[in-house]
């Protein structure tokens, strides 16, 4: 409904549904100045499996996640991204990309003043552990992923699988290995990503 006296539209209750993504939410959006100030939220359902299918032309055939999931979400503040305030939950039962099992896990993630941000996330991986808090500035440009310096991975166990997808871009003498053993850990220096290029 519309409040002419507040300039303001109020969404009692919004719900969307289908076999990849639900929504159920309410709040208001103020017309009343040069942008509109949103103050929105409520509960996303999400079938992860069926999410991994649609990046698949973005990301390719291995990056696969499984479990439909149910997680709070929020937007406040005007529709720009620069002074917006939102936050949202992640979760998943479990994955693979490009030949690394992991477990169970939740990405919660918040963005302030044109940064998203995540929590630091503690994954299972191969037997390891991997632990990421990423970063992305969004606006004002240029759009920038950052990690956190220090332990990033610890103790991942090196299978066929993984030489066999992600590892042989890094160590091509590991493509095409029948058998492997050993382990792997990272730390971090320092790392920046330009997502624009």
């Amino acid at each position: 409904s519309y409040d002419a006296a507040s300039h303001a539209i109020v969404l009692d209750g919004l719900k969307l549904t289908s076999q990849t993504l639900g929504m159920d939410g309410q709040g208001t959006v103020n017309m009343s100045g040069e942008t509109a100030v949103v103050q929105f939220g409520g509960q996303m359902e999400y079938d992860m499996q069926q999410i991994s299918a649609l990046l698949t032309p973005y990301l390719g055939a291995g990056v696969q996640l499984v479990g439909r999931e149910t997680r709070p979400f929020a937007l406040n503040g005007p529709l720009d991204l620069e002074r917006a305030n939102a936050n949202a939950a992640i979760g998943w039962r479990q994955g693979g990309i490009y030949g690394f099992p992991f477990g169970p896990g939740e990405l919660n993630v918040r963005l302030d003043q044109g940064t998203l941000a995540a929590d630091p996330l503690v994954v299972a991986v191969s037997q390891g552990q991997v632990r990421l808090a990423p970063k992305v500035h969004l606006a004002p440009g240029p759009m920038l992923l950052t990690l956190e310096p220090g332990s990033q991975a610890s103790q991942i166990q090196i299978t066929p699988a993984m030489c066999a997808s992600g590892l042989q871009y890094i160590a091509p003498i590991l493509a095409g290995v029948t058998t492997a053993q050993g382990a792997f850990s990272i730390e971090l220096d320092r790392c920046r990503v330009p997502v624009d290029n």
